[in-house]
C-alpha cells in the first residue's frame, strides 16, 4: 500500500519540477527594443450582441489613445437580427465604421474586417470583452511581430464561473509559457494582434472556413507553418476581461467548443502537455479511489501535495492582476476537474449558436 503513495507522490513531485519550469518562464521580464506598433485596426465581429456589447462600448468611449498612434474600429456585422447595431450607434461616442459580413460565420466576419482594414496591424476583440482604459498605451509599447498573444482574464459570478476561472487561468499561464518558449501553442481570439499582410499570407494554406469555430487556433498554427514571429505579453495593461459561463450547461459548451477545435493543428509540445495532464489526473482518481475504499489518510498526502502545487502557481499568476485565489474553489476544482472533463470528452459537440447560422434552420 505505501509503495502506491511513494508512486503517486513522485509523480507529484515530478509535477512540482514542471510547475517550477512553469513559474521561471511566467516570472520573466520583457524588454523590448525595437520599432514599436504605430497603427491597429480594431476588428470587433458581432452576431446578435445587443445586451453583451454596452459594457465593451463603455470602455471604448475611456480608452486614451495617443495621437501618434493611428487606431481605427470595425465592427463587423454577421447577419444579426437584434439590435446590435442600433446600440453602437446610439451609445459609441468615438469614430467608428459598421460594416456587413456578406458570408456567414467568425471567420468570414474577420476576413471582410480584414480586407476592409487600412492599417497595418489588426487587433480582434470579442464584443463582450471590458477593456482597461491605458490598453493604447501599452500597445504602442509592443515592437513590431507578425502575431502577439495578449493575456485575457475570465471574471467570475457563480460556483461555476470560479471553477472555470481555475481552469482558464491554467490555459492562460501555458499560453503565455509556451509562446515565450517559442513554441506557441494556444492564443484566444478575444484579444489577439497581428500583421495584416501576414493574415493574407496564411489565407492561402487555411483549410478551416468550413469549420465553425476556432478562428485564432487556426491562424496560430499557421502562423506556425509559414515561420513567422509569434510573440506574447502578460501586462495587466493589455489584459481584456471576458465573462465566465453561469452554470454548469454553459461552462460544459464552451469548454466542448473549445476541445473540439484543439484537436486540429496539434503537435509534439500540446500532444506531450495533454499526456501528463491526463496522467496526473489518472494519479488524482486512483488517490481518491483509493482513499474512500480504504480509508487510509495517507493518500490524501499526495492529494494535498497535488493541491500546493497547482495552487502555488495560480497564486503566481493571480498575482500579476492583484487577485488572491480563492483556497476553497481551488479545492474544489481538484475533485471537480477530472469528472467535468470526462464528461466533456463524451457528450456531442454543440453549436456555436451565436455564430453557426445552420441552428437557425433546426
Amino acid at each position: 500500500m505505501l509503495i502506491l503513495v511513494y508512486i503517486f507522490c513522485g509523480i507529484y513531485a515530478f509535477q512540482f519540477i514542471l510547475i517550477a519550469v512553469i513559474g521561471r518562464n511566467y516570472a520573466q521580464k520583457t524588454f523590448y527594443t525595437e520599432e514599436p506598433i504605430q497603427s491597429v485596426s480594431v476588428l470587433i465581429p458581432f452576431r446578435n450582441e445587443a445586451d453583451r456589447i454596452q459594457n465593451l462600448i463603455h470602455c471604448i468611449n475611456k480608452l486614451h489613445i495617443r495621437q501618434e498612434l493611428d487606431v481605427e474600429f470595425l465592427f463587423i456585422d454577421d447577419h444579426s437580427t437584434d439590435q446590435s447595431t442600433s446600440v453602437i450607434n446610439n451609445n459609441l461616442k468615438i469614430d467608428y465604421r459598421i460594416i456587413s459580413s456578406a458570408k456567414s460565420g467568425k471567420k468570414e466576419a474577420i476576413r471582410r474586417g480584414c480586407q476592409e482594414a487600412k492599417n497595418t496591424f489588426i487587433l480582434t476583440w470579442d464584443a463582450d470583452v471590458s477593456v482597461p482604459k491605458d490598453y493604447f498605451d501599452e500597445l504602442t509599447n509592443l515592437p513590431e511581430a507578425d502575431m502577439w498573444i495578449l493575456p485575457v482574464r475570465m471574471n467570475a459570478k457563480s460556483i461555476f464561473g470560479k471553477l472555470a476561472a481555475v481552469d482558464f487561468s491554467w490555459l492562460q499561464l501555458i499560453t503565455y509559457v509556451m509562446a515565450v518558449r517559442k513554441k506557441p501553442i494556444l492564443c484566444n481570439g478575444a484579444n489577439l494582434l497581428f500583421k495584416k499582410e501576414s493574415f493574407f499570407d496564411a489565407e492561402e494554406l487555411r483549410k478551416d472556413y468550413a469549420l465553425v469555430s476556432g478562428d485564432d487556433h487556426f491562424l496560430l498554427h499557421t502562423f506556425k507553418d509559414l515561420k513567422k514571429r509569434i510573440c506574447t505579453s502578460k501586462r495587466m495593461e493589455l489584459t481584456v476581461t471576458t465573462e465566465a459561463p453561469n452554470n454548469i450547461r454553459d461552462l460544459l459548451i464552451q469548454r466542448k467548443r473549445w476541445l473540439s477545435k484543439m484537436k486540429h493543428g496539434w503537435d509534439i509540445n500540446f500532444v506531450f502537455l495533454s499526456i501528463i495532464l491526463v496522467f496526473v489526473l489518472l494519479t488524482e482518481l486512483a488517490c481518491i479511489a483509493y482513499f474512500f475504499v480504504t480509508l487510509n489518510p495517507v493518500f490524501l498526502i499526495p492529494l494535498g501535495m497535488k493541491f500546493l502545487n497547482e495552487y502555488v502557481l495560480l497564486r503566481l499568476y493571480k498575482k500579476q492582476i492583484d487577485v488572491l485565489t480563492d483556497v476553497p474553489v481551488v479545492m474544489i476544482h481538484q475533485v471537480f476537474f477530472p469528472f467535468y472533463l470526462l464528461i466533456i470528452q463524451l457528450m456531442p459537440k454543440p453549436l456555436d449558436v451565436r455564430w453557426d447560422h445552420s441552428s437557425e434552420n433546426n
